[in-house]
């Protein structure tokens, strides 16, 4: 079982990820408020049946509560569409990460990090000098159209 920080990071996300309040969510899982918001804080381990039941309530699989997220601290969001909170984002891109890390791994084609050359050398307060840094870094002319960024990144080991 997890500490109990990781329980109450991930359930105080959950909670609000739906919309629910601790009220709510203490009535649809059958506990007091009061011991929610101690969970939640930090301040109370939840024992195995208790973390079933809050699953259960938020309609999660209990590992959504006691597996750590791993925090992406260096994200910026440019999108149109709505998105419900930045933590849910967060999640979910994380695991996602942390999936695809896994079995680029067990599959043995985990891609070294082709852009650490590029940063040795120039001028990292130049953006010019660091893209060429970049495309050179990924065998791309200095003058070549860039025609599928996703693939670039990918073989310099960005996911």
């Amino acid at each position: 079982m997890t500490d109990g920080t990781t329980i109450a990071a991930n359930l105080a996300r959950l909670r609000l990820e739906r919309g629910l309040t601790q009220e709510d969510l203490a009535l649809k899982s059958g506990l007091s408020r009061l011991a929610l918001e101690r969970i939640e804080r930090g301040d109370a381990v939840p024992r195995a049946s208790t973390v079933r039941v809050l699953a259960k309530a938020l309609n999660v699989p209990v590992g959504e509560l006691i597996v750590p997220v791993r925090p992406l601290e260096s994200v910026r969001f440019r999108a149109k569409a709505k998105v419900r909170s930045r933590e849910e984002v967060l999640a979910v891109v994380s695991k996602w990460l942390e999936a695809y890390a896994w079995l680029e791994e067990e599959l043995g084609e985990r891609a070294a990090f082709g852009f650490g050359k590029a940063r040795q050398g120039s001028d990292q307060a130049e953006p010019a000098a660091m893209a060429q840094a970049a495309r050179k870094a990924v065998g791309l002319a200095p003058e070549a159209p860039v025609r599928d960024i996703c693939g670039l990144l990918n073989q310099g080991g960005v996911k």
